[in-house]
């Protein structure tokens, strides 16, 4: 057998994993492989076995990695922002009548800083997407 024959038969299962490397490696030298090639059809295997949970994991982010998510993301987060932000006014405005304390200053500007790093990285993720 050839090298993509070999590959091919032992991929599945070792992707299904029922069989793994120390097996594949037994059973080669069993038939009649030499080192140099084991060490071949066992370094294609981990490669292509890789490449496949590789393209796997791209596949399967779903509506996550949509562009439309991030999107969604920007819009809420830019309503969170704005609304916090108003809330951080009237806090302010509140202050010149009564003494207010810090947590209400605080709250607001965690959620505008949280809304404006979502932000950024949401649009920041679009741009990377439109790159490449």
């Amino acid at each position: 057998m050839d090298l993509d024959k070999v590959v091919a038969h032992y991929l599945p299962k070792k992707i299904a994993n029922e069989l793994s490397l120390g097996d594949i490696r037994k059973e080669l030298a069993e038939k009649g492989y030499t080192k140099d090639e084991i060490s071949d059809i066992c370094s294609t295997l981990s490669d292509r076995e890789l490449a496949a949970i590789n393209s796997t994991s791209q596949q399967s982010g779903g509506f996550l990695n949509h562009p439309t998510f991030s999107y969604l993301m920007i819009l809420i987060s830019l309503v969170i922002f704005v609304i916090s932000l108003q809330k951080l006014l009237v806090v302010i405005e509140l202050r010149q009548e009564v003494e207010v304390p810090l947590q209400y200053y605080l709250w607001p500007i965690f959620f505008i800083i949280g809304s404006l790093f979502f932000s950024v990285k949401h649009f920041l993720k679009l741009k990377s997407r439109k790159k490449g």
